[in-house]
């Protein structure tokens, strides 16, 4: 109790409003949860058995709870919109954050691994005039990062902190009860921060920050430029994430080692890569263009929507961009297996070469499932068949 109250108080970029003069009440409770590299035994990710299985008719971007019970999500993933939570057992849906009006339209969740929530949303919430799509967001101004109760009984708290896409918690708790997480700012000088999360189940606060990179780096050679965050690993000493890369028509994943700073490429077979880590670290879960363009000049970004795309080509300085991203851009996903250090992969879906997608995807904590959203593709076996995806491996 006494360490968070002094990590609250020395928190100096917090509104007096937020600041707590007294001892805390109620201490956050410390679950305890198995790291990243306990899950995952026994599975055989890239021969074993795999099945499908749609649980919801509808939804986008799902995360898992700790326990893998639930999942997290929202409705759409092109503008913000209230946060709904999917029982896995009884299929039955609540709203997390409807009761809360303008201040429940988020444009991203996550669950922490004490069961309360990260989110990412407007940094005006109640104040936006109305709900921006994900371009316009982009271009008007930044999401910041709010913190919610496992009840959802609050509107999200406000962190004070700006954020763009993915965001990476640590799943297992520190021993003081506070929560790592890491996030990307981005703009003209987008860098990489990590920090604490410390709450008393009514107040939040993101102490301890620390900026991990900043563009431009100091090593002339380094190819990162923006970094979005996907996962810890090594017991939270490094940051897996994704980058456009510099110099390249190209861009895929890094790790950063935190304490010192170094960086480094992950094996890439040069498509648009997106890539979140399983349980054991060896495996990683791909989203990946793949399929969908095998062979262009530009595969490795046409991931992207066509306008961005062309915005990219732009800013490399090909007079050809339009043309580039009108031809190529705009390629679906579909889902994949990387073992990084073979290099072997594994096709888990089989619906962007005809036009559907399989995207927005994450590993449960044990390593044994994912979650995903699909959208159908206009033929084949999933046709008419989006919404929300369970994915389960087999043993050996």
């Amino acid at each position: 109790m006494k360490r968070i109250t002094k990590r609250l108080s020395e928190a100096k970029f917090l509104k007096a409003a937020l600041a707590m003069a007294t001892a805390l009440a109620v201490c956050v409770p410390h679950t305890a949860q198995a790291g990243r590299k306990a899950g995952g035994a026994g599975i055989d990710y890239l021969e074993g058995p795999f099945t499908l299985e749609r649980v919801l008719d509808w939804g986008e971007r799902p995360v898992w709870s700790p326990d893998g019970s639930r999942i997290a999500f929202l409705p759409d993933d092109k503008s913000d919109g209230p946060a709904y939570e999917l029982d896995l057992r009884s299929r039955k849906v609540r709203c997390l954050t409807c009761r809360w009006g303008a201040n429940g339209r988020v444009a991203r969740i996550y669950y922490l691994p004490d069961n309360s929530f990260l989110v990412l949303a407007d940094p005006q919430l109640a104040t936006t005039a109305a709900v921006r799509s994900e371009r316009a967001r982009r271009a008007q101004g930044p999401t910041a990062l709010f913190w919610m109760d496992a009840a959802a009984s609050m509107p999200p708290h406000p962190l004070h902190a700006d954020a763009g896409g993915e965001i990476a918690i640590n799943p297992q708790m520190s021993a003081d009860g506070s929560i790592q997480i890491a996030w990307g700012e981005f703009g003209e000088k987008p860098r990489m921060l990590t920090g604490s999360l410390v709450h008393d189940r009514a107040n939040a606060v993101l102490t301890d920050r620390v900026i991990a990179y900043a563009y431009p780096p100091a090593d002339s050679n380094s190819l990162v430029t923006m970094t979005e965050t996907y996962d810890f690993a090594d017991n939270g000493k490094s940051v897996l994430f994704f980058t456009m890369e510099k110099t390249n028509l190209s861009q895929g994943m890094h790790m950063i080692e935190l304490e010192s700073g170094r960086m480094t490429r992950m094996p890439t077979d040069g498509y648009h890569n997106e890539t979140h880590l399983f349980s054991d670290e060896r495996f990683g879960l791909e989203e990946s263009n793949r399929a969908s363009d095998p062979s262009s000049p530009i595969r490795g970004l046409t991931g992207h929507p066509v306008w961005a795309v062309e915005s990219i080509l732009r800013r490399a300085g090909r007079a050809d961009a339009k043309e580039l991203a009108q031809r190529y851009g705009g390629r679906k996903f579909d889902l994949f297996v990387n073992e990084w250090a073979s290099g072997k992969r594994r096709r888990l879906t089989f619906v962007s070469d005809i036009g559907g997608e399989a995207h927005q995807s994450s590993p449960s904590r044990d390593g044994r499932r994912i979650a995903f959203a699909m959208i159908a593709p206009p033929t084949g076996p999933y046709a008419g068949k989006g919404g929300l995806y369970v994915g389960t491996f087999g043993g050996r």
